[in-house]
């Protein structure tokens, strides 16, 4: 009874692999996660493509090692490393960005000259424009994969489905734009 939430190009993500990560969570988070599950898995999508790149360039998490409580995870590690190499190349921040940024919050530098606050407005900039990238950079690993999610083990994926009426939620998935794997109990 290996339940799947979700396909990312051939690799399943279970429904225990899904709780397992919800176990590591502290509350309030899990309590939040338990809420709404569709946004954690979303999450769980995006390390899961992140780790798929990783792959393509030969990082691989050591998952044979004993992670500490408290540290970061292999995977973790290497999802750092590889967004760090990936984006290692700091983007180019002009003059002209750090002047109108200085105008703009003029007010905020306590009369300090933009010869003196420019060295932190470029490196606000900076973190920016990387952060800009690594979502663009996800969202076309999202739009190049392939994904799919089943809706149907993602509403509360702790308890027994109910004796739903498919013909409603089915109804309901074609709402939403998400793909929908419906499973007519063909394997069960």
């Amino acid at each position: 009874g290996r339940q799947v939430l979700a396909t990312v190009n051939g690799e399943k993500i279970t429904v225990d692999h899904f709780n397992q990560e919800i176990v590591k969570l502290k509350e309030p988070t899990r309590g939040i996660i338990k809420e709404d599950p569709a946004k954690f898995l979303e999450t769980m999508i995006m390390r899961t493509l992140i780790l798929q790149e990783a792959k393509n360039l030969g990082l691989i998490p050591d998952t044979e090692k004993e992670v500490p409580e408290g540290s970061v995870s292999s995977e973790d590690a290497v999802i750092k490393e590889f967004l760090e190499k990936k984006f290692s190349s700091a983007p180019a921040v002009s003059r002209k960005e750090v002047e109108s940024f200085y105008e703009i919050y003029k007010d905020r530098m306590e009369g300090k000259p933009l010869e003196q606050v420019a060295p932190m407005i470029e490196q606000i900039i900076r973190q920016g424009k990387q952060q800009e990238q690594v979502e663009q950079f996800i969202g076309d690993l999202r739009k190049s994969g392939s994904i799919e999610i089943n809706q149907e083990h993602l509403q509360k994926p702790a308890a027994k489905p109910p004796d739903s009426n498919t013909e409603e939620d089915f109804s309901k998935a074609l709402k939403s734009d998400k793909p929908v794997v419906v499973d007519f109990g063909s394997n069960s």
